[in-house]
């Protein structure tokens, strides 16, 4: 509900912030063969969405080393390359994926994710209205943070999701049931969860300032000159 193309998806490709948190949405959950992933930042009222990836048959720990690590070295290296810049990317995950499979703690999503990306992992929302409640109101024309997609390949099954193919199911009697999304559309209905599992955690209800790209200097600069220039004169 409120998604429009021609609002929603962005007319050229977004760019990355250096040095801003970038959140990472999973829905996933032990034993599943489907994994879905959504990537994206917030920047002052504009929420930035890069990739929505999708796995099928396919188990976590390949979801995240054939898709989301080569995603990640290919658009922000830097965020990988020191042990600091990785508190800057957030994993918020289905609740029910942060449990041990088969009651073996090594291959727990949070020890997946961890070991493969680094950075910090949290639960997304259980609830169904408390999980799509601040996407609806991202997509709200009057809401004054707005969402907007990448509109390359990363992100073409995303909006696909966006445009229709994540939907409610109807009963025999035409009524909407709102409860939970339809599952008989799987790779979308799990993209779906992984875009709200992201968007909640930016808590787009409160303000948030603009973050500029960082500008390189174009003056030399020298601490040898910088050290005579600002010595006090002798007494």
């Amino acid at each position: 509900m409120g998604f429009r193309h021609s609002k929603h998806v962005a007319t050229h490709p977004l760019e990355l912030v250096m040095g801003t948190t970038l959140y990472h949405g999973l829905d996933t959950a032990p034993g599943s063969h489907v994994h879905a992933s959504v990537l994206a930042q917030r920047n002052g009222p504009q929420i930035r969405v890069f990739a929505g990836l999708v796995s099928a048959n396919a188990g976590l720990k390949q979801h995240l080393e054939s898709l989301v690590l080569p995603w990640l070295l290919r658009r922000c290296r830097w965020l990988l390359g020191l042990d600091n810049a990785r508190e800057w990317l957030r994993h918020v995950v289905d609740p029910a994926a942060l449990t041990e499979e088969g009651g073996d703690h090594d291959m727990s999503a949070e020890r997946r994710l961890r070991e493969t990306l680094g950075g910090v992992v949290r639960a997304g929302q259980p609830h169904w209205m408390p999980r799509i409640s601040p996407l609806l109101a991202v997509l709200n024309d009057t809401s004054d943070v707005h969402l907007v997609i990448d509109p390359g390949p990363d992100s073409a099954m995303l909006v696909r999701a966006c445009a229709g193919q994540w939907h409610y199911d109807m009963t025999r009697n035409g009524v909407v049931e709102r409860d939970a999304p339809a599952k008989n559309e799987r790779l979308f209905a799990d993209l779906g969860d992984a875009l709200c599992y992201a968007v909640g955690e930016m808590r787009p209800s409160r303000p948030q300032r603009r973050v500029e790209r960082t500008k390189t200097t174009k003056t030399s600069f020298s601490p040898f000159t910088y050290a005579s220039s600002t010595r006090r004169p002798a007494a």
